[in-house]
């Protein structure tokens, strides 16, 4: 009588499946989730980063054509949404000494010319040319203040400056300095986003953020300033112990959860 031979059949016991199914399942979550906590960070550092390089050329571009604007030129809303100042074009120091053809003129007199040196900057008929403006209401307002150019003749730095009418100036500037525009800048906030308009005409009245961001060009998004709590502009004139001081604080979202804000401070000359 004989016996059949068997082979030895090796396998897994159900114990050992399931106990392989959970490590497998154990590293697979904690692998998915290093994984996605590594895409977080990289999307959050990149959208840190992004949002970092924004503000940071806003607040420098306007820093910049703050510091390069005609002295008490500055003037904000009411509600701190918007910021308005007036580019130097040109400037220079007029003349009133003996040897001048056609010396500056000053109330009650009147002239239509003025002998000036200067040593930078363009002249085009139809600029402003400005004397001591103490005020924005003087820049944007009082004609008293400015000449409207229509000629300039000479060979730089002393040049003739002939005016489009008879005209005088209501004060003289301490250090007979002058300057001259052409357009005035505003900068207004709406729906969290910031805009630049370029006004060739410069007007008495301002206008609204509605028509800036309409017209303007949209310079930085994702402002979260609180415009009654957290004003992002702010002046105080200058008085003859300090300069003037232009306040901008700017606040950003970085992401969901944290924000990132600028608290910039600007010091203008107070040489009108």
């Amino acid at each position: 009588m004989g016996y059949a031979k068997t082979k030895n059949i090796s396998g897994f016991t159900l114990i050992e499946l399931v106990a392989v199914i959970v490590i497998l399942g154990i590293l697979g979550t904690a692998t998915a989730k290093f994984l996605v906590f590594g895409t977080q960070v990289y999307v959050d550092s990149t959208t840190r980063q992004s949002t970092l390089s924004q503000a940071r050329f806003v607040v420098e571009r306007l820093t910049r054509e703050i510091r390069d604007s005609i002295p008490n030129s500055i003037r904000i809303t009411a509600d701190k949404r918007c910021v308005e100042f007036i580019p130097i074009k040109a400037s220079g120091t007029y003349r009133t000494d003996f040897d001048a053809v056609s010396p500056v003129s000053f109330a009650p007199q009147s002239g239509t010319k003025a002998d000036v040196i200067s040593f930078n900057g363009e002249y085009d008929s139809g600029d402003r040319f400005y004397i001591y403006g103490l005020k924005a209401n003087h820049l944007y307002r009082d004609t008293d203040r400015y000449s409207v150019i229509d000629n300039v003749t000479g060979t730089a730095p002393e040049l003739t400056v002939e005016f489009t009418e008879s005209d005088s100036f209501a004060q003289k500037s301490p250090i007979e300095r002058y300057y001259t525009a052409d357009h005035s800048v505003i900068y207004c906030i709406n729906n969290s986003n910031l805009y630049r308009l370029k006004i060739n005409t410069i007007r008495a009245g301002q206008r609204d953020y509605y028509t800036v961001s309409l017209l303007g060009v949209l310079m930085a998004e994702g402002i979260t300033n609180s415009l009654h709590g957290e004003a992002p502009f702010n002046y105080s004139s200058g008085v003859l112990y300090r300069n003037s001081v232009f306040n901008l604080y700017l606040e950003f979202a970085a992401n969901q959860n944290e924000n990132m804000f600028f608290n910039q401070e600007v010091h203008i000359p107070n040489v009108p």
